[in-house]
């Protein structure tokens, strides 16, 4: 199980560069684009949508960092009344309905870039499948991180 394990660090790395790097084009597209409206009285026509590509891309990706390193928001009043043991056993179900949202995500997502393809997005010219990529690529990430951190769930559980 080590290969998978070193496959998850890769992805993860592989994410959080991605991530690093699409907040920090927003934030050049969105200040070009402002100082240009302002300043010189034109907004490029790509600005918005290059923008909005970015934005997609960074949410769903940065919400896989976020179950890699359980910083996601998750509600506790439960685990303030029941044991230990149910507190593992529910963390396990969490991560199984983690699994499924990413298996759906995975599955609609590719018929959501298949159905988009041909139209093409405004300002870039480019397909809205580039757009929508985003949803199973996450997808299939959510995944990942799930059978990994289920399967640590189910080494504590077993200690």
């Amino acid at each position: 199980m080590m290969v998978f394990e070193k496959l998850c660090g890769a992805i993860r790395k592989v994410i959080s560069c991605v991530c690093v790097f699409l907040l920090g084009l927003q934030v050049l597209i969105v200040s070009g684009v402002a100082v240009s409206r302002y300043a010189f009285g034109y907004t490029p026509a790509w600005g918005e949508k290059s923008a909005l590509l970015c934005m997609v891309w960074f949410c769903l990706l940065s919400a896989t960092l976020a179950l890699f390193d359980d910083t996601h928001l998750r509600m506790t009043l439960i685990d303030n009344f029941v044991s230990e043991k149910a507190i593992r056993v529910l963390n396990v179900i969490v991560m199984v309905l983690i699994f499924a949202f990413g298996s759906f995500m995975l599955l609609e997502g590719i018929g959501l870039v298949q159905l988009s393809s041909r139209n093409t997005m405004a300002g870039l010219g480019i397909s809205n499948a580039y757009l929508y990529a985003s949803i199973p690529v996450a997808g299939l990430a959510f995944m990942v991180v799930s059978l990994e951190k289920g399967k640590e769930l189910l080494c504590h559980m077993k200690q």
